[in-house]
């Protein structure tokens, strides 16, 4: 996952489909245009709207056990 301070952009890249990928925060805040969604293996980027992306994370249904 990076993140792009200037442009407020946040891409978050897969090796392949998943499913119910959430960007979150453990610092904080943080409010994105799309924070809940699917993906194709690739790269999605979302906007940051609110808050800072300075320690963002990222996980998929796969990561929950």
């Amino acid at each position: 996952m990076s993140v792009n301070g200037e442009t407020k952009e946040v891409t978050v890249t897969a090796g392949a489909y998943a499913k119910s990928v959430e960007i979150w925060s453990p610092d904080g805040y943080v409010k994105l245009d799309d924070n809940y969604f699917d993906m194709e293996k690739g790269s999605r980027t979302v906007k940051l709207l609110e808050g800072e992306g300075k320690a963002l994370k990222a996980r998929s249904v796969y990561d929950i056990r």
